[in-house]
């Protein structure tokens, strides 16, 4: 997805679960892409290797520093929603070379009509981003509009982590889902130090039905995108 859709995501994630100001900018949510244009989707685009996306992205932003406790879970936070959405535009591998996430197997490929041309997508995306004539506008608020619905009343950073990662390990390996889960939710423990993460996977149930819903209309609306 273009940089812009990511940072919307990850503000209104942080918006839901941090208070006021405390939170962390938003641009955390295009770390992963410190990988461009090497092995882009593979280098920094794993759960497994959140402490040098840390690293490597406070080094290139140093104003960006976020030291201060609590931080390092919403980095987490930011991370794992870029990873998300880019199911939307290709390959992504948040546990590794062996659990590829890619169209088929997923939503996405029988409701966005280019899937088949995800550079064209970009293209069209990041073009978009820039804009500033009302169709710009809309698709930008009423992503916005989406996203937000996919967030569970009441829910912390850890929540919506969970929430994410049960949906991504689904895709994954229906069928390997826990196992998959739990080794990322123990390296995201590890990485934040925050032991709450071993904890049981979210509700399987309100995350299969407001995922699979958020999918289909995001692919629909980012076919009007790609049609315009």
């Amino acid at each position: 997805m273009d940089g812009k859709s990511h940072e919307l995501f990850a503000g209104i994630l942080l918006d839901a679960v941090v208070a006021g100001n405390r939170r962390i900018p938003s641009v955390w949510g295009v770390a992963p892409d410190i990988d461009i244009p090497f092995l882009h989707r593979w280098y920094r685009h794993r759960i497994s290797v959140l402490p040098k996306i840390y690293s490597e992205f406070l080094q290139t932003n140093p104003l960006l520093n976020p030291d201060a406790d609590g931080t390092k879970d919403e980095v987490a936070l930011c991370v794992v929603s870029h990873l998300y959405l880019d199911i939307f535009n290709g390959w992504v591998f948040p546990f590794g070379f062996f659990y590829p996430l890619y169209p088929e197997k997923t939503i996405v490929a029988g409701v966005l009509n280019d899937i088949n041309n995800p550079k064209l997508l970009v293209k069209e995306l990041t073009k978009l981003a820039g804009g500033t004539d009302a169709y710009s506008t809309q698709f930008y608020n009423d992503s916005k509009n989406l996203m937000a619905a996919l967030i569970p009343d009441n829910a912390t950073v850890k929540d919506l982590i969970a929430h994410l990662v049960t949906r991504l390990s689904w895709h994954a390996d229906p069928n390997t889902a826990s196992s998959i889960y739990k080794e990322a939710m123990k390296q995201i423990s590890d990485f934040t130090g925050n032991v709450k993460y071993k904890e049981p996977r979210a509700d399987e149930r309100f995350t299969d039905s407001v995922c699979s819903l958020f999918e289909t209309e995001y692919c629909r609306l980012i076919n009007k995108v790609i049609e315009e």
